[in-house]
């Protein structure tokens, strides 16, 4: 307990005492403010993934509606990744906001590959792709909007 105090005192007294040890406030200060920095950096990019507020399931174009269920315009969110009509992909958040990375192989059915598939398969795919949550139940990707038809 006696040295958790000196170790509080200690951390403190530079601030209080002038001379000698000011310079070494400033230090302490622009330590703090530079770990600030750099711990808010992952905080900030959770909140520009907010993949966790879509609903997973099946949606389809708006233009098309849920009619088209199944066809060219569908794409499967299973909660992380969003999948296009016969695609099986991993979607990897980017640095930029809204900005994500699709490694895609082609899957459906009883084939559909696992994780490690996709990403040892070398005929897998790879593009950058700008997908917004705009609602539990709607999504744009790349300008167009899907809306939810219903579970997977």
């Amino acid at each position: 307990m006696s040295r958790l105090l000196l170790w509080r005192e200690g951390a403190l007294a530079p601030i209080h005492f002038s001379g000698v040890h000011q310079g070494k406030s400033r230090g302490y200060l622009s330590i703090c403010a530079s770990l600030c920095i750099i711990l808010s950096v992952p905080w900030n990019r959770a909140l520009a993934d907010d993949r966790d507020r879509l609903a997973p399931g099946l949606y389809v174009a708006a233009t098309v509606g849920c009619d088209g269920l199944g066809g060219g315009g569908t794409v499967d969110f299973d909660g992380k990744n969003f999948s296009p009509h016969y695609q099986a992909c991993l979607t990897q958040a980017l640095s930029q906001n809204v900005r994500y990375r699709q490694t895609c192989i082609e899957g459906q059915g009883a084939n559909y590959p696992t994780t490690a598939q996709i990403q040892g398969n070398p005929s897998k795919t790879m593009k950058d792709v700008a997908i917004a949550v705009l609602s539990r139940n709607a999504f744009s990707m790349n300008g167009v909007r899907y809306d939810y038809c219903g579970a997977r």
